[in-house]
């Protein structure tokens, strides 16, 4: 099984409009705990997620840099060349989202406060080149 669930902060987020709605956004999770010495230690890790069709539309729409999101989709892991290096990427390809915060509209609310939005399942995944820039560490 290929499946992932993350709940952090969106850092960058970019929706483009073609032939098909896409949307790349990195979230942030953070990690809290104490030390041997018993000092406050937090590791923040970055994820590059990129969604498809309806979902991008959404999350573009109701979402923009700082605000909270919980996402599950499938690990992708993509190969490429840059400056005569073979270089790895790996994304969270983006299924199903939750609001976590107050929003005027869309999605549909469960008892938790929050709303949950699942990609329409006659929506095809594309089999195009996932957008991969090494250089970026996503907090754009």
């Amino acid at each position: 099984m290929n499946k992932v669930m993350i709940l952090g902060n969106i850092g960058k987020i970019e929706l483009r409009t073609a032939e098909r709605s896409v949307l790349n956004l990195s979230i942030a999770t953070t990690e809290s705990y104490k030390n041997a010495q018993g000092e406050q230690v937090s590791n923040t890790e970055w994820h590059n997620c990129v969604a498809f069709g309806k979902t991008a539309e959404i999350i573009g729409k109701f979402f923009q840099k700082g605000k909270k999101i919980f996402v599950e989709g499938k690990l992708k892991t993509s190969k490429y060349e840059k400056d005569g290096e073979i270089k790895y990427s790996t994304q969270i390809i983006v299924d199903t989202f939750h609001f976590c915060e107050s929003r005027g509209s869309g999605g549909e609310s469960n008892n938790d406060g929050e709303s949950e939005w699942k990609a329409p399942k006659n929506e095809p995944r594309p089999k195009a080149q996932l957008d991969l820039d090494d250089d970026d560490d996503g907090q754009g």
